[in-house]
């Protein structure tokens, strides 16, 4: 476990020292979209220090999701978060402009790195047999762990999607917020 802190610490230090050629965001879109790919081919030990080496990744994440200023600081003129627009190449030179990402999309690309772990976490559920393959139903079901059990993430009863802060159908978080329980401790419905 000491290596996957390591390693997570490493490229919190990499973006805090600004080195040269590395984007942090680019490093963190990569590792949150081949989850299920790496996790599948992995023993247990391995999965187990993958899993913690993305927690403390997520940890990183959190502190700059929850805190404005903090991400201002840390982040929102690093080079790590710059990312490039590229303009249409048919046209005469090809215009190329690079922007620091803002807070707001930050916080909806974590969105978006929540969702794929989400999906992945799902995949190899059903990949193990711990959640069966249904079609989409009104509600959430239970396996006979008592664990709650979706056909997709966020799918489910129109009660459960407006839990939380302001979600609703309209809501692009309120799917997310709906699958949250795959990712928290399971709790017994009755």
């Amino acid at each position: 476990a000491s290596d996957a802190i390591y390693c997570a610490k490493f490229v919190e230090l990499c973006h805090k020292k600004q080195a040269a050629n590395f984007s942090t965001l680019i490093y963190l879109d990569r590792i949150f979209s081949d989850v299920s790919h790496i996790v599948t081919n992995c023993t247990d030990n391995e999965a187990s220090r993958y899993g913690r080496f993305l927690c403390e990744t997520l940890r990183g994440i959190s502190r700059w999701h929850k805190d404005k200023a903090l991400y201002e600081k840390e982040c929102g003129k690093s080079p790590g978060f710059v990312h490039i627009i590229r303009g249409d190449p048919s046209t005469e030179g090809e215009k190329r402009i690079e922007k620091y990402l803002d807070y707001e999309n930050f916080r909806h690309v974590c969105c978006k790195w929540h969702f794929k772990l989400t999906k992945a976490m799902v995949f190899c559920f059903r990949l193990q047999g711990l959640l069966p393959d249904q079609e989409r139903s009104d509600g959430p079901q239970q396996d006979s762990a008592g664990v709650p059990c979706r056909s997709e993430p966020g799918t489910g009863s129109r009660e459960e999607d407006t839990k939380g802060e302001g979600g609703g159908k309209d809501d692009p978080t309120g799917s997310v917020r709906a699958s949250d329980g795959l990712l928290g401790p399971a709790e017994l419905q009755t």
